[in-house]
């Protein structure tokens, strides 16, 4: 907790770190991470003493899990400093601490970045997803342990996920209208509540569309679709440069029809 080590301790400081780099999917840190975002108060966060225990955050550079990064925190269980020790979490040896890390930490912030699953509060004890701040580490993988099996309340924020996987993949593979069909169905079911900004994820999902009408020569579709995107999320360049790249390819086509 040195003072000299603040800009280490910044969740915010951490986020634009990981936008910047382009070499590590996953980081483990034991190191004491203020919860410094006031835009999103999580309570699993502002009730425990406000230290992360880990996230998934975009990360432009990276591939493996679309374009998102991992952080998991074994502060929370390491620590010795007795304002930061979670009563609720008990002694646990190396071994266990080596599961909770990997099978629910990581399992969980997983959750976020591959199936845009938030953080729930209300789930069954089977949901991975629960992040309740009234237990610990240790007692929310036991409760996966003792409750095996996919939580049902997830369903939804999995379907919507595979459709758009599915969109993906064909798309890749050049079918097309196949593709448009799946990333509509992903943009239909996504429930509004997902992990990151959910008009982000449905300007990355026009941003697709577009790009398969385009591929299928509807100019007009792929017009309208790149501009939902800019529209929904205007910070992103990939679309303000591919609407100059739609108008561009539509200006020499009507030049070759004259």
């Amino acid at each position: 907790l040195d003072p000299a080590s603040l800009d280490y301790r910044s969740y915010q400081n951490w986020r634009v770190l990981f936008k910047q780099q382009s070499q590590y999917d996953l980081i483990i840190t034991n190191t004491f991470i203020l919860y410094d975002d006031a835009t999103q108060p999580f309570p699993h966060s502002i009730f425990t003493t406000c230290k992360v225990g880990g996230f998934s955050s975009k990360s432009p550079g990276l591939k493996a899990l679309g374009s998102r990064g991992i952080m998991a925190n074994t502060f929370g269980m390491d620590t010795r400093i007795p304002f930061f020790i979670d009563p609720l979490q008990g002694e646990v040896n190396r071994q266990q601490r080596n599961e909770i890390i990997g099978a629910f930490v990581l399992a969980h912030e997983m959750g976020h970045a591959l199936f845009k699953l938030p953080d729930h509060y209300d789930h069954p004890d089977s949901c991975l997803m629960n992040n309740r701040f009234d237990i610990s580490y240790a007692q929310g993988y036991k409760l996966l342990i003792d409750n095996p099996g996919p939580c049902p309340k997830c369903t939804a924020w999995i379907n919507a996920r595979s459709n758009f996987w599915d969109g993906e993949y064909f798309f890749e593979h050049k079918e097309y209208s196949r593709a448009i069909a799946a990333y509509m169905q992903a943009a239909r079911t996504t429930p509004k509540n997902v992990d990151g900004s959910y008009q982000e994820y449905m300007a990355q999902i026009a941003y697709k569309l577009s790009k398969a009408w385009f591929a299928l020569g509807d100019i007009r579709q792929a017009r309208a679709r790149a501009a939902t995107a800019v529209k929904l999320y205007p910070w992103e360049k990939a679309y303000k440069d591919w609407q100059t790249e739609i108008e561009k390819n539509s200006q020499l086509n009507d030049e070759k029809r004259q």
